[in-house]
């Protein structure tokens, strides 16, 4: 359907017999511009999902690679336990066409357990690339962290975390509670480079899911590593009813649901979205 540009049509859609029908509602201002409400998981985009381009995989086992792989289906994704932790992938059943859960149990204090997707390789302009990604942080146990990490060929990585009571406001941090539809956006460039390696990020070989010290379960409801520019999610009027009053393009909403001023403002990165 078309994106609603006003409060009318907002309220319209299409009925049975195919005619214009108008809702019996309507859309209160409440002497605001942002009338519509959204929330980031219920976003779905083809470009959350198709990470990593061009790669196939056989999924019929007929002897072709004709599947897309996506970051996002538990099948290319593999696991490393701990001594006491275990740690499970799998397909959730959401809003959108695709999305992965992280999940652990009985992680121990001191124990790390991993999930990692391999399945790409990237050599050229490895730091000037964005880890992207939706998430639901679904439980966040006292004293657990959840690590998402970009490596390269030789185990230099950049990695963002989740843990209780987190200062939100550093680059690296994504959550420090539980929440619904959180969106990083993080040029891999302005995260400190951990040297695991020669110490140059200088390709993007794996990502991992770890989590630390305590459990934890995370849905991804898009993931990417290979773009040079972020997604939008719409638009709001920031300091309405002031002087210094301009339109504002989302880059990271959330957690939970944020405003725009219409779906008209949404790009190609909001997709089907449900209201």
């Amino acid at each position: 359907m078309e994106w609603g540009a006003d409060d009318d049509a907002l309220t319209a859609y299409e009925d049975d017999s195919g005619e214009k029908a108008m809702l019996p509602g309507y859309v209160p201002r409440e002497d605001t511009e942002n009338v519509v409400t959204l929330r980031a998981d219920k976003f779905d985009f083809q470009g959350g999902r198709e990470f990593p381009r061009g790669e196939k995989y056989d999924a019929d086992s007929d002897g072709d690679a004709d599947e897309d792989v996506s970051a996002l289906d538990q099948t290319h994704w593999s696991t490393t336990d701990a001594t006491n932790g275990t740690v499970s992938v799998s397909n959730a059943d959401l809003d959108v066409e695709k999305a992965l859960t992280v999940s652990s149990s009985s992680v121990a204090g001191g124990e790390t357990v991993t999930a990692a997707f391999s399945d790409f390789a990237l050599s050229d302009a490895a730091e000037k690339r964005y880890l992207q990604f939706v998430v639901n942080v679904e439980a966040l146990t006292s004293g657990a962290t959840v690590e998402v990490a970009v490596l390269d060929d030789d185990g230099d990585e950049k990695v963002v975390s989740a843990s209780p009571g987190a200062d939100t406001s550093t680059a690296s941090v994504f959550a420090a509670a539980t929440g619904s539809g959180i969106v990083l956006q993080q040029r891999l460039a302005d995260l400190t480079t951990n040297a695991n390696g020669d110490g140059t990020f200088d390709s993007l070989d794996s990502v991992e899911v770890r989590i630390k010290d305590a459990d934890a379960t995370v849905t991804f409801t898009a993931l990417d590593v290979e773009r040079k520019s972020r997604w939008t999610f719409g638009s709001y009027l920031a300091n309405e009813d002031t002087d210094s009053e301009e339109r504002t393009k989302r880059y990271e909403p959330g957690p939970g649901d944020f405003t725009v001023t219409g779906l008209d403002t949404l790009g190609a990165s909001s997709g089907r979205t449900r209201l």
